[in-house]
């Protein structure tokens, strides 16, 4: 089966580990919200290596193959009133094809998305809203 993985820029900049498509790599992984995503949209889950996720947060190591990653770059949109500060503007995203990601990460992507072949029976985390969790 098939999911999508968003791995943070700076998170892999930090510590990530080099990956290039055919790896099999293992990663905390937590799922994103649904909520947005087209219908026939892949499962997306987020790495996590940092342990700021709440342990009452569904998250374990997942292990799968690497098929395909795109650097995602958002444009920054000023934020009105704050001078110099800006926000990501996703909803205009930039996508590149990759074929790897080194360490350090790229400065000029604010993520990964990377296509993950994950076995069939493998229980992965469920979504949890935040209004869920204690």
């Amino acid at each position: 089966m098939q999911i999508e993985v968003v791995i943070s820029g700076w998170e892999h900049g930090c510590c990530g580990t080099p990956l290039k498509i055919g790896d099999h790599m293992t990663w905390k992984l937590l799922a994103m919200s649904p909520d947005g995503l087209p219908e026939a949209a892949l499962p997306r889950f987020e790495e996590e290596h940092h342990d700021l996720t709440p342990e009452e947060v569904p998250h374990w190591d997942i292990s799968g193959v690497v098929i395909a990653i795109a650097g995602i770059s958002y444009p920054l949109l000023p934020i009105i009133g704050q001078t110099n500060s800006f926000a990501w503007d996703t909803d205009n995203p930039i996508a590149s094809t990759l074929g790897s990601v080194k360490e350090p990460s790229d400065p000029r992507f604010d993520q990964y998305r990377v296509f993950f072949d994950v076995a069939n029976d493998v229980e992965l985390p469920p979504y949890a809203p935040e209004e869920t969790i204690e």
